[in-house]
């Protein structure tokens, strides 16, 4: 999708693209990033607003912790979630930020506390509820501390047209005007062209600099399958998915509370999760989730909103969704940490038309009309036998490029197990040593009173099981690894990977992972775009100046279509006897940094021919 604007100005200046990778390395342990979260911090370290559309797991949360690493003052996250506030300060910690949150679910006693670190300009990143962000106190004690900037998480509430519209959302309407020097940033997982004008305008963002994600989850498999007894068929899809995390979504309280405990008869460690529950009851289920203390949680969608747990393997709904929307969002609340993961629709007719007959009760009719159509493209998709995935895209006006996506039931074919294609990307590492690290990493995560996603993903402890590194210097390098991490938990982690190398003297360190997806995600638009006029013969200053975007970023997006292997007669836009002294230069530094390259290099070069080599190198590695 199109990344309209360019984040330039004379603040971006002051913390260079290469600055910030370095920095992404440092803190998060990621060695690039994530498709268009380069250009949204840049706008925002640069003192824009932003209004950005991304999927969940798309990783939105760095794209406003990275600035706040970056710029000097407090960082306001403005988000509905307070139950999973906790959650997200427990995570910006571990990557070395100083982060509280102030909601209704503290004691007096703690929100002094954090109210103290305020105004002491003790926090960098504060995460509130809108109904906090409201109070008239509350703000004026922001008028009183510096801002970096605000963000709003979640933004789709304050458009009555978004799939989750909340009244208390409207207070954020005068946001720009209270705050008239300070950048404010809206993120949201899921909205349609109706809906993100409708938050742009409500909020009167300052020409943000926007970013509409691709919303295709490659590394998401989606399956449909007949309805004819849910219980059965999801204790079924469990026992094919031994020791994985899930969600079963199901529409009412009773079905909840029956469906987990039929599971529960048959040895699935699950609890149930719904509105209806004591308040203490609910949280305890979800801790225990969040926790690994158990494997499944059966809810209704009340506990959509509720979860950042990265491990999530499987996603099942046992019922029909009322909207494309609603489904996407809650299918997205697996895989986030990039692997693999199966996402289950059982459907049957029946479903939709119990929730017709509630939509004819709707009494306004433009809502019920509205209601009707998301309906209808809900059936649409579980009863037509086209990719699902392209079905999906299609929904929020995205055009999926490929014939055959390949993790879907219809392009895969029924036989296709996904859980297959998830062990191929495991088959690298040592299982054995990936569930004695998951067990250590419980440990850690319950001296330190928070979930172990928290302390490394799946995704991190797979690349140790998978390297095994002997030294904490050596995992520095492995996906996910930040120096505040390395530093609590490398030697730890070290000492264990040393214990089951002598207990197994037979296993072996492999030198790569395997890709996490077979289906790689696509190339931004812009950069495609690039590419259109790449392939017509322009350079790239005649691709700048014809697209009206700083020769940086085009230079940028000639990287990212290098990488990704799009066909690029690099000698043409770069002179070969010239590009074997930057390869020379890139030898010498021993990493894959711009700055030291273009500022140790014996004779002048720019920081543009620089980026193209190194996305040369890193192809033919």
């Amino acid at each position: 999708m199109l990344i309209l604007e360019p984040a330039v100005n004379e603040r971006e200046a002051a913390t260079s693209q290469d600055d910030l990778l370095a920095m992404l390395r440092r803190v998060f342990g990621f060695d690039h990033f994530r498709p268009y979260q380069e250009d949204i911090v840049s706008a925002i370290v640069a003192g824009r607003d932003a209004f950005v559309v991304m999927p969940t797991g798309g990783g939105k949360s760095l794209c406003y912790q990275l600035p706040a690493h970056v710029v000097p003052g407090l960082c306001v996250v403005i988000s509905p979630l307070i139950s999973l506030m906790k959650d997200q300060v427990d995570a910006a910690k571990e990557n070395g930020l100083r982060a509280a949150f102030m909601n209704s679910s503290q004691t007096v006693a703690e929100r002094n506390q954090v109210e103290q670190a305020l105004v002491t300009s003790k926090l960098d990143l504060l995460y509130v509820s809108p109904e906090r962000f409201a109070m008239a106190t509350f703000k004026q004690r922001l008028c009183e501390v510096p801002l970096a900037f605000i963000a709003i998480d979640e933004a789709h509430c304050i458009s009555e047209w978004g799939h989750d519209f909340r009244p208390d959302y409207l207070a954020l309407s005068d946001i720009v005007q209270r705050f008239p020097d300070t950048p404010v940033a809206a993120f949201t997982a899921t909205a349609t062209m109706k809906v993100q004008q409708d938050i742009i305008t409500k909020l009167g963002l300052r020409n943000p600099h926007r970013v509409r994600a691709s919303f295709n989850r490659s590394n998401l498999y989606y399956q449909v399958q007949a309805k004819h007894n849910p219980e059965e068929q999801v204790l079924r899809f469990i026992r094919s998915h031994p020791n994985e995390q899930g969600i079963i979504y199901r529409t009412t309280r009773k079905d909840v509370e029956a469906t987990a405990a039929f599971l529960q008869q048959h040895g699935v460690k699950a609890l149930p999760y719904h509105a209806g529950m004591e308040d203490e009851a609910r949280i305890a289920h979800q801790e225990a989730f969040n926790r690994d203390a158990i494997n499944v949680v059966v809810a209704t969608i009340a506990f959509g909103m509720g979860i950042d747990k990265s491990n999530v393997r499987f996603v099942i709904h046992a019922d029909l969704p009322k909207s494309i929307e609603g489904y996407y969002q809650e299918t997205g609340r697996a895989g986030r940490d990039g692997e693999p993961a199966h996402c289950l629709l059982l459907f049957n007719r029946a479903d939709a038309a119990r929730i017709r007959y509630f939509i004819d009760k709707i009494d306004a009719p433009e809502a019920r009309a509205h209601a009707q159509r998301c309906l209808q493209d809900m059936i649409h998709y579980g009863s037509t036998r086209q990719c699902r995935r392209r079905q999906l895209l299609g929904y929020f006006n995205e055009t999926y490029p490929e014939r055959n996506c390949r993790r879907c039931d219809i392009c895969a074919g029924q036989v296709a197990t996904p859980s297959a294609q998830a062990q191929s990307a495991a088959s690298a590492c040592n299982e054995h040593l990936f569930e004695e690290l998951r067990v250590l990493r419980k440990r850690c995560a319950d001296e330190q009173g928070v979930p172990p996603f928290v302390i490394f993903s799946d995704r991190s402890l797979r690349a140790m099981a998978t390297r095994m590194p002997s030294q904490p210097a050596a995992m520095a390098s492995l996906h996910g690894i930040g120096a505040h991490k390395l530093q609590h938990y490398g030697t730890r982690f070290c000492e264990a990977i040393a214990s089951f190398k002598q207990r197994h003297p037979e296993a072996k360190p492999m030198e790569s992972t395997l890709p996490l997806s077979t289906c790689p995600e696509p190339l931004p638009v812009t950069c495609r775009v690039t590419g259109n006029y790449l392939d017509c013969g322009y350079s790239i200053n005649e691709i700048a100046n014809e697209r009206g975007l700083a020769v940086s970023t085009i230079a940028g997006h000639v990287e990212q279509l290098i990488r990704s292997g799009h066909p690029v007669d690099i000698d043409r836009l770069i002179d070969p006897q010239r590009r074997r002294h930057i390869e020379a230069c890139f030898a010498r530094s021993g990493s894959r940094l711009l700055a030291p390259v273009v500022k140790d290099s014996p004779e002048p070069i720019t920081y543009e021919e620089a980026r193209l080599v190194r996305g040369w190198l890193t192809r033919h590695d």
